[in-house]
């Protein structure tokens, strides 16, 4: 048996050789099917501007932002026909159906699911953010708010 000893910010971690295999990164990370047929949802269509990011969907209070950092997430839009598009850093298409978005990104491939809530009237669109911590750390998503943009 080979243990691998080393001191990485005051921890010591144990690394015990399990095979020989040479794993890339889609060998290891956790990846979701995003082959899935369109079904229209025209509660969903329309521009989306992000509005907070929140732990759980319960966490959201319209009245006060929760995240109070840069929104990485800018604003989305869900065309008719299956195509999204998503503004971040860089701008991008992407396809969705239903009750999921589909998204094909360097990481892999990941199907966050949304939601539509109301909340006083306003409607409210909350999107799972699966990041990295979700691709290789396998922890549960976070969500993206946004509300509908009328400006448009």
């Amino acid at each position: 048996m080979f243990l691998e000893y080393e001191l990485r910010n005051n921890i010591i971690l144990v690394l015990r050789q399990t095979d020989n295999k040479r794993y890339t990164k889609y060998d290891i990370g956790q990846n979701d099917n995003i082959d899935l047929p369109f079904v229209n949802d025209e509660a969903v269509i329309g521009k989306w501007a992000a509005v907070d990011f929140v732990r759980e969907i319960e966490d959201f209070n319209p009245l006060k932002q929760n995240y109070t950092g840069t929104l990485v997430y800018k604003s989305t839009e869900f065309v008719p026909d299956g195509e999204l598009w998503c503004v971040m850093r860089d701008s991008f298409k992407a396809k969705w159906t239903k009750g999921t978005t589909l998204l094909r990104t360097g990481d892999g491939t990941h199907a966050p699911a949304y939601e539509i809530r109301d909340f006083d009237g306003k409607e409210y669109l909350f999107i799972e953010w699966k990041s990295g911590d979700y691709t290789w750390g396998k922890l549960t998503p976070s969500y993206y708010v946004f509300a509908r943009d009328n400006s448009v």
